[in-house]
């Protein structure tokens, strides 16, 4: 990264903890002239997301995100299908996806990819033009983001999904249409996910083995209208996935569909996106490229 002359940092001064912010920005600046970069600073605000920022300003150098998901999927907007790489500083409170990448939450374990870390593409997702890492879900999962109110995952961070969780009890079960490479299929449950590197439900990521690498979506439709149903769903983040099938059914796809009765709440990559009856997705493979940690 040293032929590069200059880097964007983009921060979203809403997420993670604020003491120690003028440190940050003084350790980080440090880091980008250690890797021959200089650097500008720029925070979001409610009516200037990433992408904007990042459109406005049109170098190649990388661009250092600090902030949580849906700073993230905000960047991903203006960085896709483009060669300009992202360096994910994670201050969220899920961070999937850079629990997936093997990123650290420490500034200066990631400040040190702009040395040692290597560029690789993720794939990405669409739904209705709108870009997903991580996924798109409708029913449950949906609810439990609308009711984790956001001021209480600042304070909690990843509990205020449990609070958001107990909200939404009982769980309700639709019967849902959902169309996969063409083939349709029809299956009843709580909630339908389609996962790119999936989804935070409470303190679990559904479906456990999603992978951006793939080139594909994993749908995924959770089920807990029965005692072995509810237990199968709750503990297949750690069991074989030959063990989980009455909690959760799990197919793959490229082009994915899904059509419920009535319209039901819809989140994209953790964030609340209304109610919905109906969504189509599809997966762009390696459209992403970011910095991550070398292979072992």
């Amino acid at each position: 990264m040293s032929s590069v002359e200059r880097a964007l940092v983009v921060v979203n001064p809403v997420a993670g903890p604020t003491a120690g912010r003028l440190l940050e920005r003084d350790r980080l600046t440090r880091a980008l002239r250690g890797a021959g970069l200089s650097g500008e600073w720029v925070e979001t605000t409610a009516d200037r997301d990433a992408d904007e920022i990042i459109a406005d300003r049109a170098e190649t150098g990388p661009v250092v995100v600090i902030g949580g998901d849906g700073t993230v999927q905000a960047a991903a907007r203006a960085l896709r299908g483009g060669d300009r790489p992202m360096l994910i500083v994670p201050r969220g409170s899920g961070n999937i996806l850079a629990q997936r990448l093997g990123l650290s939450p420490r500034l200066s374990a990631a400040l040190d990819l702009l040395h040692h870390g290597q560029v690789r593409r993720v794939d990405v997702g669409s739904v209705a033009g709108e870009p997903f890492l991580l996924g798109v879900g409708i029913g449950v999962d949906a609810r439990i983001v609308r009711e984790a109110d956001r001021r209480l995952k600042k304070q909690v961070g990843v509990f205020a999904y449990l609070v958001g969780a107990a909200r939404t009890l009982p769980i309700e079960h639709h019967d849902f249409e959902i169309e996969i490479d063409g083939e349709v299929v029809h299956e009843r449950g709580a909630s339908v996910l389609v996962a790119n590197f999936g989804t935070l439900i409470g303190p679990w990521t559904f479906p456990p083995r999603a992978d951006g690498f793939d080139g594909r979506l994993d749908v995924a439709v959770l089920k807990a209208e029965t005692l072995d149903q509810t237990l199968s769903l709750l503990a297949s983040p750690i069991l074989p996935p030959e063990t989980v099938q009455k909690g959760v059914w799990v197919r793959r796809g490229q082009r994915v569909q899904v059509r419920a009765t009535r319209a039901l709440p819809l989140q994209i990559d953790g964030e609340d996106h209304g109610d919905r009856a109906l969504f189509a997705c599809e997966v762009v493979a390696a459209d992403l490229p970011v910095l991550v940690p070398p292979r072992r």
